[in-house]
């Protein structure tokens, strides 16, 4: 026999395979081909799961410290996903603070301007320091800012010629 003829056949008679008979073997057979693929795919989902779980505990910290500066309230959220994983995170979202302490600190801001706003006080035309309405004189610079109506006594604007009170 030459030697292509003896590789040929030693090739072919390496690689055939017994075909399982009966529907047991064939069952096995099967389970022998997919079991190492399926245990690769069980360690993938596996490592895959478990970055998803470290994953939302680093995020359920720092979103914890971002909205709240209590101590136990960020120990107990943190633990409360690692312990629990995705039903810890779910109550961690129901009952995390709506807002963050910079949203909060904005918000506080924004109502304290509009207050002021609001509030807005008179000031001295000369010194522009804040005066009250019924003053009649700059407490600071003591420049005239209304004057007392003659009949009446109530307070006028200084560039009124008649009291819108009294009519004097």
């Amino acid at each position: 026999m030459d030697p292509w003829s003896l590789h040929l056949a030693q090739t072919i008679t390496s690689t055939a395979t017994v075909t399982p008979t009966g529907p047991l073997e064939q069952i096995q057979a099967f389970l022998a081909r997919t079991l190492p693929i399926l245990e690769i795919v069980g360690y993938v989902l596996g490592i895959y799961l478990a970055v998803i779980w470290l994953g939302l505990v680093v995020w359920t910290y720092q979103d914890i410290r971002a909205r709240s500066e209590s101590l136990p309230a960020q120990l107990l959220a943190t633990l409360l996903v690692l312990f629990l994983f995705l039903p810890g995170y779910w109550l961690y979202l129901l009952f995390r603070p709506r807002e963050t302490l910079a949203e909060g600190y904005a918000r506080a801001l924004e109502r304290e301007y509009i207050m002021q706003d609001i509030e807005e006080r008179p000031v001295c035309p000369t010194c522009q320091r804040g005066v009250e309405v019924d003053f009649l004189l700059c407490p600071y610079c003591h420049t005239p800012l209304r004057k007392k109506c003659p009949a009446c006594g109530r307070v006028m604007d200084l560039t009124w010629t008649v009291c819108p009170y009294c009519g004097q």
